[in-house]
């Protein structure tokens, strides 16, 4: 029988990802459930408030995660995409949750954004943090081609 800590995703256990994920996860799902309560009482539209600053917390979050797990903690840059995906996947379910429980009597075709939202999430969420890791580490790159080049 194996034993479930080795079984991962490019050299890291499933838990290392969970608990890379965890926090950015809250957060979102905080910011989320606070942004659609508020847009009950406040009537404003949504796709004009509500679903850009979804998106640009999104961006932001994977920002922060791909920050924390690859430059705080070094994780390869696999493991960053990979931790990157799961918080958009995830933020993406708990958005479309909150879009159908806003919206089901209105538009009935939200259902079928549970299953778009957190592939289309995951993925920009994904070249998000392949681009943030990108810049950080631009230096050492730069310094690399430079050296093995001249």
């Amino acid at each position: 029988m194996t034993n479930d800590s080795n079984i991962g995703l490019f050299g890291q256990p499933m838990r290392w990802y969970v608990d890379r994920v965890e926090w950015p996860f809250v957060g979102l799902s905080l910011f989320f459930i606070f942004g659609f309560l508020v847009s009950y009482w406040i009537e404003f539209p949504y796709l004009e408030v509500v679903a850009p600053l979804v998106l640009i917390a999104q961006l932001v979050g994977a920002i922060f995660t791909a920050y924390f797990a690859g430059i705080r903690s070094g994780a390869t840059v696999a493991q960053i995409i990979v931790t990157c995906f799961l918080v958009g996947f995830v933020s993406g379910v708990i958005n479309a949750f909150l879009s159908l429980i806003r919206f089901v009597f209105i538009y009935p075709w939200l259902l079928l954004n549970l299953i778009t939202e957190p592939v289309w999430s995951g993925l920009l969420a994904g070249v998000m943090g392949l681009i943030t890791i990108g810049f950080f580490r631009l230096p050492k790159i730069m310094n690399s081609v430079k050296n093995n080049h001249l």
